[in-house]
């Protein structure tokens, strides 16, 4: 049996007792996928979904990566790809020749089973993100501007960011927050989907790449550019930087961050290829047991525990630590809120009244879509309650 956090509350908190986590240890592994030109890939939030794109096409798995298959996308050089929360709506960017000469976005509504042009200008684009609802997607380029659609992409309006060359690009879950970085280390920062940009004030080094939490608050930097660089974090959603001394430098290509931003995975080219990982916000990284490819784009469950990564000319590997979710109590009035993020394994909720008797709490959560955590709301019960996270 696997539990996690095991909460006491009489309406207000008394205490909390806390199960051990067990190990963290990153394992990779190939999945079933064939080897391919691999150049990006995302996920659902709970890394059951998978969307990856290559030279000639974009193949999804629905199963964490054990079968997969071809969609019915044009055979495109597909550069970048994002996923809503539910892997149901996606996005995908394709690339050809300099800037205004060729390129284009596409869009799914079926987890990739059917795909639509969405008939913007062609560019050459960079980075795609979208919101975990997938309504609103945004998708950079190499010149001053930052395409954004708030409607299911429907229609896409073009959004001078005042930099050019903007390589990286990050959303918050909810689409408001978008930060972008480009060659000369100038950051870009939206509160509005794009409607507004503020460059800030600290420059860093050539940003490859940008990976952020749900909230937009926590963000990741990779830079360097043709040239081995460090990584850089943000507590901030972008304002102000650190250089993680500790961190290492690499021919960056792609980051990936769990919902809270805890949870870091970096791939990189220097010397054949590595992939990182790190679980205290940037701090400090792990080089893992993978063979040196040329790692292209990573992939993150929203709860950190399950990652991706594909490498262009070989496969897709993923890796599952343990599961362990954190269980959040929270009180509004005499009503109990508990929040826990979308994990990549099966839980059930529970609660007891003496920590003997187990019962499943059969109230429905709700999913909050900028937190990408799971809340179930409860009346007041008897003087003492608690509440945990059982697998089935």
């Amino acid at each position: 049996m696997k539990v996690h956090h095991v909460l006491r509350c009489a309406f207000t908190l008394l205490g909390i007792l806390i199960f051990p986590h067990g190990s963290r240890a990153q394992v990779w592994t190939p999945t079933g996928a064939p080897t391919n030109t691999w150049q990006g890939i995302a996920c659902s939030a709970d890394g059951q979904k998978i969307v990856a794109v290559a030279g000639n096409g974009i193949f999804t798995s629905t199963n964490s990566g054990t079968t997969w298959r071809s969609n019915n996308a044009p055979p495109m050089p597909w550069v970048a790809v994002s996923s809503s929360a539910d892997g149901t709506r996606l996005a995908a960017a394709w690339n050809l020749g300099p800037a205004g000469q060729g390129g284009g976005v596409f869009t799914s509504a079926d987890s990739g089973l059917t795909w639509t042009s969405n008939q913007i200008a062609n560019k050459s684009w960079t980075a795609i993100v979208s919101s975990a609802d997938g309504s609103t997607h945004a998708a950079a380029c190499l010149v001053s501007q930052v395409f954004t659609a708030t409607n299911f992409s429907i229609t896409w309006t073009s959004n001078s960011t005042g930099v050019a060359d903007v390589r990286g690009l990050a959303s918050s879950a909810d689409g408001a927050k978008l930060i972008g970085g480009n060659n000369v280390g100038r950051i870009v920062i939206t509160t509005n989907g794009g409607a507004n940009w503020m460059i800030a004030t600290q420059v860093i080094g050539d940003v490859s790449t940008l990976a952020a939490s749900a909230r937009g608050d926590k963000l990741v930097a990779l830079t360097g550019g043709f040239n081995a660089g460090p990584i850089y974090t943000s507590r901030d959603s972008g304002l102000s930087w650190v250089k993680q001394t500790n961190g290492p430098s690499a021919l960056w290509t792609s980051a990936a961050s769990s919902a809270d931003g805890a949870s870091l995975v970096a791939a990189g080219l220097l010397s054949g290829g590595f992939v990182y990982t790190s679980t205290n916000s940037g701090v400090n990284w792990t080089s893992n047991s993978l063979p040196r490819l040329s790692w292209r784009s990573v992939a993150s469950s929203a709860d950190g525990s399950k990652l991706f990564a594909v490498a262009s000319g070989a496969g897709i590997w993923t890796s599952q630590s343990p599961p362990a979710p954190d269980l959040n109590l929270s009180l509004a009035g005499d009503a109990s809120k508990l929040a826990w993020t979308i994990p990549s394994g099966s839980f059930v909720l529970q609660q007891s009244s003496d920590l003997q008797n187990w019962i499943i709490v059969t109230n429905p959560p709700t999913l909050n879509l900028t937190t990408l955590q799971y809340e179930v709301t409860l009346p007041p019960g008897s003087s003492n309650e608690f509440f945990r996270l059982k697998t089935p």
